[in-house]
């Protein structure tokens, strides 16, 4: 993948992309799986880093 491309994600489920700029549409594919695969993770990190 190039540097500079930026995407948001809504961890869903399902997962989708709410916006994203730098990717064309093959890589934007890519990135959606490779954050599907990972949700859960994702999420435990977020949980983790915002817990008090």
């Amino acid at each position: 993948m190039k540097d500079g491309g930026e995407a948001k994600f809504w961890l869903g489920p399902p997962v989708t992309p709410g916006r994203s700029a730098g990717f064309d549409a093959r890589t934007l594919r890519r990135v959606s799986r490779i954050v599907s695969d990972h949700a859960s993770q994702i999420e435990e990190a977020w949980n983790e880093h915002f817990r008090d």
